[in-house]
């Protein structure tokens, strides 16, 4: 599925209109047994669907118009997610079960770290699945596994392989939806995949971390995953 057929993404919210009242999500846990597929670029969320208690509708809202605080609130997973593809004798990349050991071959693992909500959007053709949105920090590895079982549960047992010499590559990461003067917003660089690449990503998930708790920081959440229909 192309991320181009993603037309508009309602989020459902519930917000009391008394001036001052906390954003309750109308959340929907995911299934455990369902894996997300990140989209290929995080997609930033310009509205929310609020309802108005008074006149008894819903209204779109932009995310722009809400406290810091309410968007906040509204970021309240914090969580870490691995998803990984294999490359086919075609070159393409296909997504593979949950897991977190690599055979032999050639590998895409997309690693995020966020603060983020499960909400229910719709696809172009009408369809309705479950979509993870969020800000955070992203980082993708492409790698070359050179061992029968290689772990890669985790940014420390990555590098670790990598020193072991069970696997080799490239790493690129980035921040998405945390706007602050500390966060570089170029375009994320390629680097060899090293203990010292991998520090800058930690260094990049704790200042992140810290950052999202800021009042003059500003957050705009994206659409980070969603479940395939």
């Amino acid at each position: 599925m192309m991320i181009k057929n993603f037309s508009y993404f309602s989020l459902v919210a519930f917000l009391s209109m008394t001036g001052c009242a906390s954003l309750r999500m109308d959340g929907v846990p995911l299934n455990p047994s369902a894996q997300p597929i990140p989209v290929a670029m995080p997609i930033k969320v310009d509205t929310v669907r609020m309802y108005e208690s008074g006149s008894k509708v819903f209204k779109e809202i932009p995310i722009a118009s809400l406290t810091k605080d309410q968007i906040r609130n509204l970021l309240s997973n914090s969580s870490s997610k691995m998803t990984i593809e294999k490359k086919d004798e075609s070159g393409q990349f296909n997504y593979i079960a949950l897991g977190s050991t690599l055979q032999k071959g050639e590998y895409k693992i997309t690693y995020d770290f966020t603060n983020s909500f499960n909400q229910k959007f719709e696809l172009k053709n009408g369809v309705e699945t479950i979509g993870e949105f969020g800000v955070g920090v992203r980082l993708i590895a492409e790698v070359k596994s050179n061992a029968k079982s290689v772990n890669v549960n985790g940014l420390i047992p990555l590098v670790v392989s990598a020193k072991n010499n069970k696997l080799s590559g490239s790493i690129k990461y980035n921040t998405y939806g945390i706007k602050h003067p500390k966060i570089n917003t170029s375009a994320p660089a390629t680097l060899s995949l090293s203990e010292d690449s991998i520090q800058k990503v930690f260094d990049a998930i704790a200042v992140a971390r810290v950052l999202v708790d800021l009042d003059e920081t500003t957050l705009e959440p994206s659409l980070l995953a969603y479940i395939p229909q």
